[in-house]
């Protein structure tokens, strides 16, 4: 009975057409499930370093819900298409509770994908400056440090405008007393140096105070929060866009399900 005698004679027309449909909306589904796994791992692999900087949760625990969820949507893709092509009613009973379980999982990924794009802007300025006073070029190897390295490196910004300040994000560096021990003080770290014509990276760090056309002199708050809240609209928007096919999925399996005998 589980295993299903296939469609009946009157709604085989009905049944063929919802079969098929199942079959196309299930390779959208595993095409989806391709994109959110790469979007997960994009963010894992190559902007984890911002995560650091918010000392928020919520930006890399959406990208793993992303990457879990998407691993199992292709396996959930195929056995949406083999039930159907098999029309077998214990296969579409699994599909369709295992397609609604993914279903509220990358809804709840893309809600924290979409929640974190609104808090970001409150919670970054205050940690940033927080972490730019525990920042230490002596120890090259502390999380805080590769983490501003890596934002300045990669996003080619030095600083982040403070009161008065919002000219020369640079001198957000004074307040780190490691790198500037007196007022009078004016040094930024290595990786704000820029790339001369010839891509190699100019010495920014032997002129006290720094020459200013040496370093990069773009706010790493305004760029790393466009990043973000850019980074996390992508997030929430995949994970939005797979669930409407989801549901057609579920849809569509219910359907073929009760149609057959």
């Amino acid at each position: 009975m589980g295993l299903g005698r296939g469609l009946g004679t009157d709604m085989e027309g009905c049944g063929k057409c919802v079969k098929w449909s199942l079959f196309i909306i299930n390779f959208l589904i595993f095409l989806g499930g391709l994109v959110v796994l790469a979007v997960g791992i994009w963010t894992l692999a190559d902007k984890a370093y911002i995560e650091r900087l918010l000392r928020n949760d919520l930006f890399i625990s959406s990208a793993y819900i992303l990457i879990i969820a998407g691993c199992i949507i292709v396996v959930i893709s195929f056995l949406g298409c083999f039930g159907a092509m098999k029309e077998v009613k214990c296969m579409l009973l699994t599909y369709f509770i295992f397609l609604f379980l993914m279903f509220v999982v990358l809804l709840i990924g893309g809600v924290l994908g979409y929640v974190f794009r609104n808090q970001v802007e409150d919670n970054l300025r205050p940690e940033m400056k927080h972490t730019i006073e525990e920042y230490d070029p002596g120890n090259l190897n502390d999380p805080i440090t590769t983490a501003w390295d890596d934002t300045q490196r990669n996003l080619q910004c030095c600083g982040m405008g403070l009161t008065n300040m919002e000219d020369e994000p640079w001198m957000a560096w004074k307040m780190n007393s490691r790198i500037n021990p007196t007022a009078l003080d004016g040094m930024v770290p290595a990786s704000c140096c820029r790339l001369d014509d010839f891509g190699q990276v100019m010495n920014c760090t032997e002129d006290n105070p720094v020459q200013i056309e040496k370093i990069y002199q773009v706010d790493c708050f305004t760029r790393g929060l466009s990043f973000v809240k850019g980074h996390a609209m992508y997030l929430g928007g995949v994970a939005f866009g797979i669930s409407f096919f989801m549901v057609l999925g579920m849809i569509f399996s219910f359907a073929l399900f009760k149609l057959i005998e």
